[in-house]
């Protein structure tokens, strides 16, 4: 599965995407993210390393823009450096609810940015 990696620590949903990622991939990161976002006493923040993804089909595109209307999850950060990946990032974002969707070169600009976030969530 193109999806390598999930936790939920501190507010932050972390998943790691690799390769192509399909309709069946986003909809599994989604179901996992509203789990989380429905359990959690505060809102939540997305963390997506898509340094290594190679494409995302169009039915997993709609997944993602429709994840932003979750329930209590405040936004997404995503790390994409590929031209394409990054482009198809930005897509998503623009797609998606305002100022849902933020994309970062780096995982550690995407990281600091989504826990900053989290934190500011936690603290009211």
């Amino acid at each position: 599965m193109p999806i390598t990696e999930m936790y939920f620590e501190d507010g932050v949903f972390f998943a790691r995407e690799v390769g192509r990622i399909e309709r069946d991939d986003a909809r599994y990161w989604a179901e996992q993210i509203t789990y989380f976002a429905a359990t959690s006493p505060t809102p939540i923040v997305s963390l997506v390393d898509a340094l290594e993804v190679t494409f995302v089909t169009t039915e997993a595109r709609q997944i993602f823009v429709r994840a932003s209307k979750i329930p209590n999850l405040k936004l997404a950060a995503v790390a994409a450096a590929g031209g394409i990946t990054a482009q198809t990032a930005r897509v998503i974002g623009k797609l998606a609810e305002d100022n849902h969707t933020h994309v970062f070169p780096t995982l550690e600009e995407a990281r600091r940015f989504a826990k900053a976030q989290a934190e500011a969530a936690e603290t009211g």
